[in-house]
């Protein structure tokens, strides 16, 4: 029922959705068509076709799946005639179909939930023009995964979402519309999705430039079990003072050498956007315009892998202390070597940390995503690229020297299937000479686990991209 007594009704039929607008009378005014599927190939699947109407308008949601991708379409009509006041097309992996939709006549908000690899990723979009204002993940309640089958805004102007015929979850839209500022200390660090264990991205950023700067270890769409699905990519851009998103560039390099020359060129192949919902959640929308990922769209929700070090100002402009204890100096070591670092001799690939020095009571530790490339000819795919991790604690570290375990995961598919195959391939050493000169000497194992890499033994220079941060 609309609020001017008119009322929208729906039927089906020759393969088609129909929507037919009445006035209160009973005297139709408006019909639509659009083509989906009847019904969802099981109960588990969100409704190829799902509709609300409310407040002069109707919110319409399309899922048309091809393969292991999914044509999401979000349209508002004006309820009186019918007309179309925006549509949204998204090309998104199958699994991030639109589930549920509600409308905010509060603030003016068409609202989607699309399904994601463990928690559904709720989006805002403006009634006048479908602007993305907003974007949260929502919390699972006793259990991994979990999915939002029906939304019901509120009158004090919260969402309640509803799963499994329950309510699960009262929504405050505040953070998502008015998250916190993203070219902070308080983003500096290792995340990652849940759903999509085993890839993640590191951060670093210069607060006083706005310079945002991220490497994302993740796969290839295929889902290969061996390292030649392994991909990686980089993102950066400058965010400007006050914005509460970051607009960030998507880059690949590929065709180098591991841990040698030639110097690779980063390409621009797509966009992202940047959302800190507060100190512990970011949503990440990217967006691939060219390459192997071209046309491919979707939302990422992450959390902290690693305890914050840095304190964080959320979204009320509220400090939050770094977890744990203090984070002074320790063992040589500093938070301020946190960051992304490279061998000039052999730009295009290198390492970011993230290191919480030792202190009463804990150990500390490294984490670090290596971006780098194939060691042998030929190459094991088109890009040449390969990435591992250095993971493990500085309970030993002394004098500024930290060794760790050099891990490498296979097995993943790109932002959607988690993965557990990750073995311990060799070992690292750190020598770090304040913040911003340092020495990485590599050890592989000679083991078939370490495959082209087995045996390998090297020394590699590196230095900071970006200015040092004061811990």
């Amino acid at each position: 029922m609309l609020d001017d007594g008119g009322i929208v009704l729906h039927s089906w039929g020759d393969g088609r959705h129909r929507l037919h607008g009445f006035d209160r009378n009973g005297a139709q005014r408006w019909s639509r068509e659009y083509e989906a599927n009847r019904h969802a190939p099981s109960l588990r699947d969100a409704p190829p076709f799902t509709f609300t109407a409310s407040n002069g308008v109707v919110l319409v949601a399309i899922n048309r799946v091809a393969g292991d991708r999914v044509a999401s379409t979000v349209e508002l009509l004006d309820a009186t005639n019918g007309a179309s006041r925006w549509r949204i097309a998204r090309t998104l992996l199958d699994e991030r179909r639109v589930r549920s939709l509600t409308i905010d006549p509060v603030r003016r908000l068409a609202l989607v939930t699309r399904d994601g690899p463990s928690r559904p990723i709720l989006t805002g979009y403006s009634f006048d023009d479908g602007r993305e204002l907003g974007a949260r993940s929502l919390a699972c309640a006793g259990g991994a995964t979990c999915s939002a089958q029906q939304l019901v805004s509120t009158r004090d102007g919260s969402l309640r979402r509803f799963g499994s015929a329950v309510e699960v979850q009262r929504i405050e839209l505040d953070a998502m519309l008015e998250p916190a500022a993203p070219a902070q200390l308080g983003v500096l660090g290792t995340w990652y999705s849940p759903g999509t264990g085993g890839q993640g991205l590191v951060f670093d950023t210069a607060p006083a430039s706005g310079t945002l700067f991220a490497g994302w270890f993740t796969f290839d769409r295929v889902g290969t079990h061996d390292a030649s699905g392994q991909r990686w990519y980089t993102l950066g851009g400058t965010v400007p003072t006050g914005a509460r998103v970051a607009m960030l560039d998507l880059y690949t390099n590929t065709g180098g050498r591991f841990a040698t020359p030639p110097i690779t060129t980063a390409a621009r192949v797509g966009s992202a956007r940047l959302r800190l919902v507060d100190c512990g959640e970011m949503v990440l929308s990217y967006r691939f315009e060219s390459g192997e990922l071209a046309g491919l769209e979707g939302d990422v929700d992450l959390t902290r892998l690693t305890p914050a070090v840095h304190p964080c100002v959320d979204a009320v402009g509220t400090t939050v202390p770094p977890a744990g204890a203090s984070r002074n100096d320790a063992a040589g070591l500093s938070t301020s070597q946190s960051g992304a670092w490279f061998s000039p001799d052999s730009g295009g690939q290198g390492l970011l940390f993230d290191l919480r020095p030792p202190s009463p009571g804990d150990d500390g530790h490294l984490f670090a995503g290596w971006f780098t490339y194939d060691a042998a000819t030929p190459q094991d795919d088109p890009t040449a690229q390969h990435w591992f991790v250095l993971d493990g604690s500085l309970a030993q570290a002394r004098g500024g020297v930290a060794t760790v375990p050099i891990q490498r995961a296979i097995g993943g598919r790109f932002d959607r299937r988690a993965t557990r195959n990750v073995n311990r391939v060799g070992e690292a050493t750190l020598r770090f000479s304040g913040c911003d000169r340092a020495t990485l000497a590599y050890r592989f194992d000679d083991s078939d686990l370490a495959a082209e890499f087995a045996g390998r033994r090297g020394e590699v220079a590196l230095v900071r991209l970006l200015p040092c941060q004061a811990p």
